[in-house]
């Protein structure tokens, strides 16, 4: 599962006031993807006026070693690079946080497949303006995605042949 959002708090926070740390604390069922750009450069920071980092993509263990692939990647986007005005144009036009990207890695042994069959599973923006991306690459597989809220509850499902939904 993944969560992400705009969750307005900071994961650097101090122990004692930090709202994560049940999750941070529970490292064998969540980590947070974002957490090396919580530590990093506040550059890397999805919310540069403030400036933190807020916007945080959790993922539980049944994604860990996906994650771990060295071809899966965070990192935030920074499409103000693209803009006239940079961040102020940005900000006054899009939103004041930059998108936080996750690419995940599927590793072809985890879903029962040859390594000739591997798979990609891109999901962005983060924050969101309501609408999120599922970009899957698979070669020969088929599966399905599910979207369920906070507490576990169904949303949505699409099933897909060979990566297309």
């Amino acid at each position: 599962m993944v969560v992400l959002g705009d969750l307005n708090d900071i994961l650097t926070d101090d122990v004692d006031h930090n709202v994560f740390q049940t999750f941070i604390d529970d490292a064998s069922n969540y980590l947070f993807a974002d957490m090396d750009i919580a530590q990093g450069n506040s550059s890397d920071w999805s919310y540069p006026s403030w400036p933190s980092h807020i916007d945080h993509l959790l993922i539980t263990n049944e994604l860990f070693v996906e994650f771990e692939n060295e071809n899966s990647d965070i990192q935030t986007i920074p499409v103000d690079d693209y803009l006239s005005g940079g961040f102020w144009e940005y900000d006054a036009n899009i939103s004041d946080h930059l998108p936080v990207g996750l690419k995940v890695q599927i590793s072809a042994s985890q879903i029962g497949l040859d390594d000739r069959d591997l798979s990609t599973l891109n999901v962005f923006p983060n924050p969101s303006n309501g609408f999120v991306n599922f970009s899957l690459e698979t070669t020969s597989s088929n599966g399905q995605i599910v979207i369920c809220n906070v507490s576990g509850k169904y949303f949505k499902h699409w099933k897909f042949l060979k990566g297309r939904i």
